[in-house]
């Protein structure tokens, strides 16, 4: 029978954790921590057979109006006959996947709190097999998203000259005129970096009216995870004049492009794809195997309002991976309520 115990240790936590790859920085510990600095509670919980652990997964107790609920992303992490398992299941690993998500789901059933239900999206790829574990633990696909879905990888295991020669032509024109141009990337660890990339965000907010991220949210999420050593800003300059900005979160073996945000007065200097460039170059200097773009839309969905974005990333090359939609498990019969709220604002805002 299967065991859940809360871990309290930060090194016994991330020794599980790293032995998944790609190494998800929203299963580290940080992540947890950055949540607790949000407001929200983090419960990293490890699944236990015997003295053996065999899964884990890092849940953030989010209190909400619609109905409170418990979010796990690129989780759980489970083991089967000593390996992690990653990317796709096969069948007799499907069912020890179903055993361990049963274990949580009734671990958190236990927890008192009024929780409503339970989101996860899984560190697993999109198959019939990995939907059908979720099923038989007694989820149902939700219908919200939970982190990008669809994302974007770069293998960086090889050289900067091939990844260079398998850009799209464009991509690479632009890597390449970017220091002809006079733009300048500046690599920092720096909170007034931070306070650029707030700012350049509120005006792209401005031309493409989005839900922005506060400043304190950005300032948050470095200060977590700076202090490891786990991410750092991209600044790009055009004569003293700080007109894009990124930030790159660098867990173990991967990179990942997660906020950036830039200037319209200076629209035509190629500073996003010298950030890029630069922030790869630093992810191969720190042993990364992956660079991830984070989300992306299919190439068939030019309407859709990131189809552009997702343009701009592929140009770097790479390829898709299709993560399992996120899954839900209903806490109280409140969810079904939820489960109508979020319905009908998705087909409000047309998504």
């Amino acid at each position: 029978m299967l065991v859940v115990k809360p871990i309290a240790d930060k090194a016994t936590w991330e020794a599980f954790v790293r032995q998944f790859e790609p190494q998800n920085f929203l299963q580290s510990w940080n992540f947890g921590e950055f949540n607790r600095q949000l407001g929200d509670q983090p419960l990293y919980l490890g699944v236990f057979d015997g003295e053996a652990q065999v899964g884990a997964g890092l849940f953030v107790k989010t209190l909400a109006r619609r109905g409170s609920y418990y979010a796990c992303a690129a989780g759980p992490l489970v083991v089967y006959d000593g390996r992690p398992l990653v990317g796709s299941l096969g069948v007799e690993q499907s069912e020890t996947y179903q055993v361990v998500l049963t274990a949580l789901m009734q671990y958190l059933k236990s927890l008192a709190g009024g929780m409503v239900f339970a989101r996860v999206r899984s560190n697993l790829v999109a198959t019939d097999v990995s939907q059908s574990s979720f099923a038989k633990a007694g989820f149902k696909p939700s219908p919200m998203h939970l982190h990008a879905e669809e994302s974007w990888l770069l293998d960086l295991t090889q050289s900067a000259d091939d990844i260079l020669a398998n850009m799209r032509k464009n991509t690479r024109y632009y890597v390449r005129r970017a220091p002809k141009d006079g733009v300048v990337v500046e690599q920092t660890t720096s909170l007034d970096a931070v306070e650029i990339l707030s700012q350049l965000q509120a005006e792209t907010v401005a031309r493409h009216k989005f839900i922005p991220f506060s400043a304190g949210y950005f300032q948050k999420l470095f200060s977590t995870f700076v202090a490891d050593n786990q991410v750092a800003m991209f600044v790009a300059r055009f004569e003293d004049k700080s007109f894009a900005a990124a930030m790159i979160n660098y867990y173990g073996d991967q990179a990942v492009y997660h906020y950036a945000a830039s200037d319209s007065e200076h629209a035509k200097l190629p500073g996003a794809y010298a950030i890029l460039w630069e922030a790869i170059l630093e992810a191969k200097r720190r042993g990364c195997k992956w660079f991830n773009f984070w989300g992306v839309v299919g190439d068939e969905d030019k309407d859709h309002p990131w189809f552009g974005l997702s343009q701009f990333k592929k140009g770097f090359g790479g390829y898709a991976v299709n993560y399992l939609h996120a899954q839900d498990y209903a806490l109280s019969w409140k969810y079904w309520l939820t489960r109508v709220f979020e319905v009908m604002r998705k087909r409000k805002r047309g998504l």
